[in-house]
């Protein structure tokens, strides 16, 4: 069989753009595997700082008593700030009531940590959810941990 003229190039050509294609397809797969791994390792980290919080929370009312937790909530929800790692904290480190502002919980710093303590009427409960948030390329992010904690 006689080949016409450049019936061998357009066929290099077209194995190269097949080629090409395939690996571009792996290269967008692996990008977005590994976006995926980062976000989950964010969302981990998240659920980490919402735990501990948490956990501190339920120890100062086993530690200090429930009217010293219940006196930091309100009917309405009161919202604190906690930037900083809570080991060797006690009731005395406290934050003062107030939303989070900028990204400094982490390392590299990245994340904020809301609490609103929601007291119910009349005072047998405290509501606590914990809200951790993160900027994900242009969106906000956040994991969200929930607690009743009783006057027992």
């Amino acid at each position: 069989m006689k080949l016409r003229r450049g019936q061998m190039l357009v066929e290099v050509v077209i194995a190269i753009s097949v080629a090409v294609l395939a690996i571009l397809g792996l290269v967008s797969v692996t990008t977005k595997s590994v976006n995926n791994s980062a976000a989950a390792k964010r969302q981990v980290e998240a659920t980490t700082f919402g735990t501990e919080v948490m956990q501190w929370i339920v120890a100062q009312r086993d530690i200090s008593g429930w009217n010293a937790v219940a006196a930091k909530a309100t009917v309405s929800g009161q919202q604190y700030c906690f930037p900083t790692s809570l080991v060797n904290k006690t009731m005395n480190d406290w934050p003062t009531p107030g939303p989070c502002v900028g990204y400094q919980l982490g390392s590299p710093p990245g994340f904020n940590r809301d609490v609103t303590l929601t007291l119910t009427v009349p005072a047998q409960e405290v509501q606590v959810d914990v809200v951790v948030s993160w900027i994900e390329g242009s969106r906000l992010v956040y994991s969200k941990l929930s607690q009743t904690l009783d006057n027992y």
